[in-house]
């Protein structure tokens, strides 16, 4: 009787497509932003950052709205909990990396 009154975790309809059309999604604005700036002399550090920290963003934004619209949001399906611990992390790991 109360696993029948239990809630239902409907379960999710993203996978391997979702991954392809966030991949295809990386590589594509990846190549259409670097074109314009590609050619002989240096490139400006500003433009190498936009071309590198863009593509990776679009990619995650398109991933969190893949699992709102098929699956059971990215709370959920992705176990992405909100913490200032986990942003400074992020910002340390995303600034060294580059």
């Amino acid at each position: 009787m109360v696993a029948e009154q239990q809630a239902i975790v409907p379960r999710h309809r993203w996978g391997l497509g979702a991954f392809v059309v966030v991949e295809a999604a990386y590589l594509l604005s990846s190549v259409l932003l670097a074109m314009p700036f590609a050619g002989p002399g240096p490139t400006p550090i500003s433009t190498i950052l936009v071309v590198v920290g863009v593509p990776s963003i679009l990619a995650a934004s398109l991933a969190v709205l893949i699992t709102r619209v098929r699956g059971n949001g990215p709370c959920m399906d992705l176990r992405l909990q909100w913490s200032w611990r986990g942003a400074g992390f992020g910002v340390l790991f995303g600034v060294a990396g580059l």
